[in-house]
């Protein structure tokens, strides 16, 4: 809870605090009133239209408080619980259903001390320039090494891809790697304040890092180290969004080009890593000498941490090793449920590609080749039953539910979309317009991405051959 003996003092609270109040007071309240906002405005030392832009931008605050709307469908959901039989309308919870695939591992209290490397900064870049897979300190750390001032590290566990938990896998079965990872990071790079930035909908991670935090009190009281949910917005996937959201502003991205090395949070270099990249830092030099399973196999850069659902037989969270076929992973992986057979799949996401046809019996490299990546570490199988028009329109509604309205081209494009798309193929030329309108002069990657699953979509639906 925030202190409110701050403002009855005549201070104001920082307002790098106001998401986190605003959680608080709707986990508190169960909803937020205008009443609540009013007084928000008033300990923040913020105008009310700042505390609503805010609060009206966040999906987990749900404010103005909508207790009728009809959750978005999760395409990971929809695939794993509809029910063609019966034709019943299923309409599950936005992402999550995962919960029932991970189990929590009874040593996650923090038994243990902490243990950690320090390691020179340059020493990691090099290491890391010669891991055979790209780990993103090589090209971001440089900048930061030869700067003046200490920087300030943001681990980035938001994870607002439904089809995604590759984060919340790591943070559920290791939190006291995760920690000694991200200290790593921090004790080499000297930097002045590390920040846990942690999906909301991620109970089990947050608790578990906060009972670290306080078991280890002692041991980190030379890291200035927090922990803040997020607000549940997709678009805080994107570095600068997810730094302004920090700042306890709506998190819309900053145009390119911005430097968050030079000048990101509050001001200081910033350098923002996913907590797969930290994890695999932390493997590859050897940080955690007791070699657990999770960090072992990290160590083989054939292995990713990937989410396969939809149609499988047996959908699963974990480490897999894919170096043929999608069809050959999905095979090994179970196969597909009874009474349906592989069509296709939706690789990284819902910015991510629809692979069908022949491009399923490739070798990753080959896909790769032709722009078909893992992303946020999602694999979403369909079947023959199975509309690809239906496919797009659920990423269409996803996309156009999480544009922050900051361009025109994402903006009214993604909405323009998910109405033509709803009223079949008579306007399929707009389409074609809107997807190369998106792709083209959006200002972030969300909108360009969705440009290119429309585009896709598109030819698709119309039979034609296609890649990324």
């Amino acid at each position: 809870m925030l202190p409110e003996t701050a403002a009855i003092a005549g201070a104001v609270l920082p307002r790098r605090k106001l998401l986190s109040h605003l959680m608080h007071l709707r986990d508190q309240n169960g909803s937020l009133s205008t009443a609540d906002l009013e007084h928000v405005a008033a300990l923040f030392g913020l105008s009310r239209a700042e505390v609503y832009e805010v609060a009206s931008f966040y999906p987990a605050l749900e404010w103005p408080y909508r207790p009728a709307a009809r959750p978005a469908v999760d395409l990971s959901c929809w695939l794993s619980c509809r029910e063609d039989e019966d034709g019943r309308d299923a309409w599950p919870c936005r992402g999550r259903c995962a919960r029932r695939l991970i189990f929590t591992r009874s040593e996650v209290a923090g038994g243990r001390p902490l243990r950690y490397v320090r390691w020179p900064a340059q020493e990691l870049v090099t290491a890391a320039r010669e891991w055979p897979r790209n780990l993103s300190i090589a090209g971001k750390w440089p900048a930061v090494i030869n700067g003046t001032a200490r920087p300030i590290l943001i681990a980035n566990a938001d994870e607002g891809d439904p089809t995604a938990c590759k984060d919340r896998f790591l943070l559920e079965t290791d939190p006291q790697g995760v920690l000694e990872a991200a200290l790593v990071a921090a004790s080499a790079l000297n930097a002045c304040e590390l920040i846990f930035c942690v999906n909301g909908e991620y109970a089990c991670a947050i608790a578990a890092l906060q009972n670290l935090l306080s078991l280890h009190a002692a041991e980190l009281s030379a890291f200035n180290l927090s922990i803040e949910r997020s607000g549940g917005a997709y678009i805080c996937g994107e570095e600068t969004a997810l730094v302004a959201s920090l700042e306890g502003f709506r998190g819309v991205p900053r145009e390119r080009p911005y430097d968050l090395t030079r000048r990101g949070f509050l001001g200081r270099p910033t350098l923002v890593h996913n907590v797969e990249s930290l994890y695999r830092l932390s493997a590859l030099v050897g940080a955690t000498p007791d070699a657990r399973l999770v960090t072992t196999q990290l160590l083989d850069p054939r292995i990713d941490a990937v989410a396969l659902t939809g149609r499988v037989s047996a959908p699963s969270l974990g480490l897999l090793s894919w170096e043929g076929s999608l069809r050959d992973l999905i095979a090994a992986s179970g196969g597909m449920r009874d009474g349906y057979e592989l069509a296709g799949v939706v690789i990284g996401g819902m910015l991510g590609g629809i692979v069908t046809g022949d491009h399923l019996d490739v070798p990753r490299t080959t896909l790769q080749g032709l722009g078909y990546g893992l992303g946020p570490g999602s694999i979403v199988a369909f079947s023959q039953r199975d509309s690809v028009r239906d496919i797009v329109q659920i990423m269409a509604n996803f996309h156009a539910a999480e544009s922050c309205g900051h361009c025109t081209p994402c903006r009214d494009g993604t909405a323009r979309a998910v109405e033509l798309l709803a009223q079949g193929g008579a306007r399929e030329c707009e389409l074609d317009d809107l997807a190369f309108v998106m792709r083209e002069a959006s200002a972030c990657g969300l909108g360009r991405g969705a440009g290119r699953v429309l585009a896709q979509g598109l030819k698709l639906c119309r039979g034609l051959p296609t890649c990324r």
